[in-house]
Parts: structure tokens; sequence; C-alpha cells
């Protein structure tokens, strides 16, 4: 069987994820991206970790090394590009990923090209009270009923899709498991984006303002310093000691 996955990048950063496993073992995201490095500025993970090139583009260092299947990762490109793949397995669900107490960034590697009720996605971490907060690339956050102040749920992202990943804090080390959506768990809507509507005004107005916050906090986690030498474990050479270098 052959598998395709189709991923379009805007402008500016990106969040994504893969459904299907590459045809090569142990890749590394480098690889999976090379079609696009022409236009690729800064690629990063959950801890901050990345990929970049010099000035010149043509010699990169590359802190992620290998991709894994649980991990959305942020990309930043610096115009309107698709990347299309074929291999011979998708990623196999359910999947369990980790969750460290704090922020994530996790996949979503379901193969339905329909987007899937967030709160069925995420309904054990809500039922827990571990959940805190969760928002997309474009800033749409959804906040548990638990972690507001009036005990009232905001949620502007309304469904979660293939292809792209999303930051996700939680507060204990916990275990989110990905199945494949069942067709009742599907948000069947004709709006582009997916998007539902958002409810009262007072709703909107609160969600503008919870909006503000995570704006803030996406803007920090965006735009943190990347530190190469505390990734030096995860990103070595065996013989140099020194992060992967590599040159085109």
């Amino acid at each position: 069987c052959v598998y395709l996955q189709t991923i379009n990048f805007t402008q500016g950063p990106n969040i994504f994820s893969l459904n299907i496993i590459p045809d090569e073992e142990d890749v590394y995201l480098f690889d999976i991206l090379t079609p696009l490095l022409d236009y690729i500025n800064l690629v990063k993970d959950e801890t901050g970790a990345a990929i970049f090139p010099d000035q010149t583009g043509s010699f990169w260092t590359d802190n992620i090394l290998e991709w894994e299947e649980s991990e959305g990762y942020i990309l930043y490109i610096d115009r309107d590009q698709r990347l299309e793949f074929t291999t011979q397995d998708k990623i196999e669900l359910p999947l369990s990923i980790h969750l460290d107490p704090g922020w994530n960034i996790i996949s979503y590697p379901i193969q339905s090209d329909e987007g899937v009720d967030i709160k069925v996605v995420l309904s054990d971490l809500v039922n827990n009270n571990v959940l805190n907060v969760v928002f997309s690339q474009t800033g749409a956050i959804y906040v548990p009923a638990s972690s507001t102040i009036d005990g009232v749920a905001l949620n502007s992202i309304g469904v979660m899709n293939k292809d792209e990943g999303y930051y996700i804090n939680v507060n204990t080390n916990t275990q989110l498991n990905i199945t494949e959506p069942n067709s009742s768990d599907l948000f069947i809507t004709n709006d582009k984006n997916n998007t539902p509507y958002p409810g009262s005004s007072e709703d909107i107005k609160k969600i503008k303002l919870q909006k503000l916050y995570v704006e803030k906090v996406r803007e920090r986690i965006l735009n943190e310093k990347i530190s190469v030498n505390q990734h030096t474990k995860k990103s070595v050479n065996q013989n140099t000691g020194e992060p992967k270098k590599i040159s085109l």
C-alpha cells in the first residue's frame, strides 16, 4: 500500500506533523525537509533544539536529528510552499504520546481528511484535570472549563486536523492516546477553516482576552533563543562531540 501526505506551509511559522512513516529507517527530520531547504529559515522542536543554515544557506546545523512520530515541529519558511511525499507505511494508531509538565508540541497523525472535535481528542486529559491550555499555530485556543475562572470552557480551535501540530500545556506527567476517529467523532463543516461559531458576544470577549494571554506565551516560545550547547547530548557527532553540521 502507498500512502501520500501533502503539507501546505504558509509564509512565517508553521506547526506541522506527519501521519506517515518515511521509508528510510531512523530518518532525520532534516532529510524529510530537504526539498524545502531553499526556503526554510529555521526548524525547532519542543525543547528548542533546531535546524538552521548559516548566512550563505549552504552550511546547516542540525540539533534535532531523528524525526519522532509523536512530535510536532515549528518550521519558519519565507514563502508559501508544499511538501509532498509517499511511503509504504502510515503511523499506526492508537499512538501514545508522553506529555511532560508544561509545554509540549504534539503530532496529530490521523489519516482522516476531516477534522475531529478537540474536546473528543483531549477528553481523557480534561476528565483527569491535567490539561491547562492548547493552541494552534494561528493562535486559536482551547481552555477546558477546569482552567477558567468562571468554569466555562473557551474554544476557538474547534477541531484538530492531520498535518498540524499543537502546543499543549499540562500540569503533570501524563499520556495522550491518539486514535483514528470514528465517523461520530468527525467534525463535518462547509467552513474551509473548520472554525466553529464561538457563541455569544460574552464568549467572544473571553476568547479574545484569553487569546491575548496565550499569544504572549506563543510569542515567547516561538522567539526563544536557540542554545546549541543546551542540546549537545542529543545532537553531538560521536567523533567530535560537536553539534552535527551538514554541508550542501
